[in-house]
This record gives structure tokens, sequence and C-alpha cells, in this order.
């Protein structure tokens, strides 16, 4: 490429049709391989309008668009040779997660509650600081099994939600999200010996049972 691709101009394209989750620190930089995610009303909307600013703005001798339309996402890669300089994830709905299910309502308060900041002359839409956090949490608890990478989300919840913020956060994903499994599939954290101990107070308390209904039956008798 010639020129590197603008963020923020692939974002004005989108008029006000989006939210950009997650926004980095360095935002809009980037380094080459980032992923720019945006919640978006219409996918093949958002899709085809900034495919159409993309097929103009690159060089095709050395830049290429490689557009993956899958069933949750709409990835839409500008790439040079094999490697990946810019990937833009569009998303038009939170089904993609596997571990828990969030409510449709979610997408709507998002852009009920989003905020437009100011960078350069361009407007660019986030969400608020309430879902802001709420969506790097959901993200941390879907892949910290699988991407310990992912502590980063929890990182950032940690430095930017004080103590009020953090209680609305635990209620947002009460709110918002359905669990999948009814118990916990991964190891159970638990001191060594821990579990044979309360094994064995059950068996003793167990064995207790029958004695203490016996007494309780002799002393009703004997007044």
């Amino acid at each position: 490429m010639n020129k590197p691709i603008s963020v923020i101009e692939i974002l004005n394209v989108l008029d006000d049709d989006y939210v950009l989750l997650k926004k980095r620190e360095n935002f809009p930089e980037y380094t080459p391989g980032s992923d720019i995610d945006l919640l978006v009303i219409d996918r093949q909307w958002a899709s085809r309008r900034a495919q159409n600013y993309l097929i103009k703005r690159i060089n095709a001798n050395e830049t290429i668009l490689r557009i993956s339309e899958g069933k949750k996402h709409t990835h839409i890669d500008i790439c040079e040779g094999k490697n990946i300089i810019l990937r833009i994830d569009l998303v038009d709905e939170f089904d993609f997660f596997t571990k828990f299910s969030i409510q449709g309502a979610l997408k709507t308060k998002i852009f009920m509650t989003r905020v437009a900041q100011k960078v350069g002359d361009f407007k660019v839409f986030t969400p608020s600081l309430e879902f802001d956090l709420l969506i790097r949490y959901l993200e941390y608890i879907e892949w910290f099994e699988r991407r310990p990478d992912k502590i980063k989300h929890l990182d950032y919840i940690l430095s930017h939600a004080d103590d009020e913020q953090r209680d609305r956060l635990i209620e947002n994903v009460h709110r918002y999200i359905r669990l999948h499994h009814d118990c916990w599939q991964g190891k159970v954290p638990a001191k060594k010996g821990m579990l044979m101990y309360y094994l064995k107070k059950i068996w003793r308390l167990i064995k207790k049972y029958p004695k203490k209904v016996m007494d309780l039956g002799k002393n009703k008798l004997s007044k």
C-alpha cells in the first residue's frame, strides 16, 4: 500500500451504523495484524459500504481484500501477500459466544447509550464505560481458559472501574447473559485433602443422625 489505510475513514463511511468495541489505547493507530471490532445495525450493509470504500482506496497490485461471510461474523481482511495488515470484524448480534447466551436487548442498550468521541475532525462511536466494561468482561470469561492473553481485559476493568462501576458490571452480567451449563466444567480449585475432609465430615453427620432420632424417641416415651 502506498499509504496506510485510515481506520477513521473506514468508520466514517459507515455513518452512524456502528459502535467500535474494545477501543485500544493507541487508537486510531494500529499494528499489522490488528482487529477492529464493530457492532453494526445491518452487517451486510456495513460490509458493502466498507468494501466499496476500500476497493477504491487500495492499490490492487500490492494489496488485496479477503472477505469471509460467516453466520456470526463478517471479516474484511486487508492483506499484503499472505499477511493480514488489518481485519475489520463486523457483528450484528452477540451470538458468537459459546459459554453463555446474550439477550438481544444488550445490542439496543449499547446503541442507545453509546458515546461520540472526537478524533480529529471525525466522531467515533464507542460504548459507554458501563457497557465497555461489560463487553470486555464477557470476552474474558469466554476465552480465559484457552487464551491466557485475555487477562488484559480483566486488567483494563480493574484499572478503569471504581467500586460502584464494578458492582454495576456484576448486575449487568446477571441481567444480560444466560449460562449454557449448570455447573463449572473445569477443575474446581481446592486445597489438597479438603475434599476428603468434607466427605468424612458429612459421613460422620449421617452416622450420627439415626442415633439422634432414637434418643429423641426415648426422651418422648419417658415423659
